[in-house]
């Protein structure tokens, strides 16, 4: 079974459609693409047939993998999103411009999108949030926060 963690699997997921592969954590494998034969979607996820899986103790032995698309393949975000990979490595700054750190971690909560800033005093966590974010710059790669009011003590 696919888990998608993409919020358009559908566009994602289909017959034909190739996928690098990745580890558990997402970093591209020497391995060569993954090509899905066929595709259903199946409770909160899909089940695929993928090219060169013969039978279920071939796909058990890629248990834990990623399977990436190529940004080519998947539609662009909306203009009030980004892509996560975009977001890491971007430098944060406070209200007055002040460098505070990169991005080093992006934690999908049930709060919601929290990122982890490596700042001269340490890493810390601050919530991705309108009321905190002021803007982002994707070209400038900076995200300048509105206030922190004690969330970097």
């Amino acid at each position: 079974m696919l888990e998608p963690l993409s919020d358009a699997p559908d566009a994602i997921f289909v017959s034909g459609r190739s996928l690098l592969v990745g580890d558990r954590d997402g970093a591209l494998l020497d391995l060569p693409p993954m090509v899905i034969d066929r595709v259903r979607p199946f409770k909160d996820g899909y089940l695929a047939h993928l090219g060169g899986i013969a039978d279920r103790d071939a796909a058990e032995r890629w248990r834990g993998r990623t399977l990436l698309a190529a940004l080519d393949d998947v539609p662009p975000p909306d203009e009030d999103q980004l892509y996560y990979h975009l977001i890491l490595g971007m430098r944060v700054q406070d209200a007055t411009g002040a460098d505070v750190g990169p991005v080093i971690e992006l934690y999908d909560l049930p709060a919601g999108l929290t990122l982890e800033i490596e700042t001269a005093t340490g890493k810390k966590l601050v919530p991705y949030i309108p009321e905190l974010v002021e803007y982002v710059d994707e070209d400038a790669r900076v995200i300048r926060l509105k206030h922190l009011d004690g969330l970097l003590d």
